[in-house]
């Protein structure tokens, strides 16, 4: 006997060599299966096959149980396999994708403050001709790249009606967040702010990206969506000169008669936009 639990619809059931009863019927939730066989002899191998599909997300436990007169005599010498349970867990079918990530502003000086702002869509549809539904257990994680870090926690501020949950872990210093944001319903939109900045530059104009990432628990039909990059280009300063011999004492360097003198340390101090403090010392080369 087979007993099936609510979320298992019956499509098929077929055993060869066997009466089956007609319980469940095709398309029937739940119901237990009973197959007959007049005598299985030692060694050999009786199959019955069932054939369901989920109609409801969650968890289903089926059950199989092997009844017969010698059983119940107390001839079966190992009495506790004669049952066996199996899980089958049912999910929905989802189109989760990163839309889009966009910095605000898209330009920055180094050290100045932006947000990210990663758009997240479960998109609409079918697969399969199965219609695509709410998504489950759905994470966004975003791991930023060197020299940029958060510089505050992360948080959902917009479409908080299509999601069960909006919790974002990371903070100010942190290179790294994850949101979570529950079930997701079918065709929704959410956004998270991401507050950042850049702390360090090797190039100026040096522009950075890096990916947000969607996940869910439920069948994703469509992962290559699941990942968008954002960048930022971020603007620094420098600052040149020469030190030289001014022969004609003008405050200009004339080429080829006031030499630059190499081997003179420099050093520049000050504060910078934010407040910091600025300290900075080179020597100077060959040609001053």
């Amino acid at each position: 006997a087979d007993e099936g639990q609510h979320g298992h619809r019956v499509a098929t059931h077929a055993a060869g060599g066997a009466t089956c009863s007609t319980v469940p019927a095709l398309d029937e939730v739940g119901g237990t299966l009973s197959c007959t066989f007049d005598r299985i002899a030692s060694g050999e191998t009786r199959s019955v096959t069932i054939t369901a599909r989920g109609v409801a997300k969650g968890t289903a436990t089926n059950t199989a149980n092997l009844e017969s007169d010698g059983i119940d005599n107390g001839y079966d010498s190992v009495a506790a396999n004669n049952s066996v349970t199996e899980n089958t867990t049912v999910r929905t079918r989802a189109d989760m994708e990163v839309t889009s990530k966009v910095a605000d502003p898209s330009t920055v000086e180094l050290l100045e403050e932006f947000d990210f702002i990663v758009a997240v869509t479960n998109n609409t549809g079918s697969d399969g001709g199965v219609t695509l539904a709410e998504a489950d257990n759905v994470e966004v994680t975003d791991s930023l790249p060197e020299n940029k870090v958060l510089t505050g926690a992360p948080s959902v501020t917009s479409g908080l009606g299509g999601v069960t949950q909006s919790s974002c872990s990371g903070s100010a210093g942190g290179t790294s967040f994850t949101c979570s944001l529950g079930t997701f319903a079918s065709g929704a939109v959410v956004e998270i702010t991401v507050p950042v900045m850049v702390t360090a530059t090797s190039s100026a104009g040096q522009v950075f990206t890096n990916a947000a990432e969607v996940s869910t628990s439920s069948l994703d039909v469509d992962p290559t969506n699941n990942e968008n990059d954002g960048d930022v280009t971020v603007v620094s300063s420098t600052l040149s000169g020469t030190v030289y011999r001014d022969f004609d004492d003008d405050g200009v360097q004339d080429g080829g008669q006031d030499t630059g003198v190499g081997g003179v340390q420099m050093t520049l101090t000050g504060t910078a936009f934010d407040g910091s403090s600025v300290s900075r010392t080179v020597t100077t080369n060959a040609d001053g």
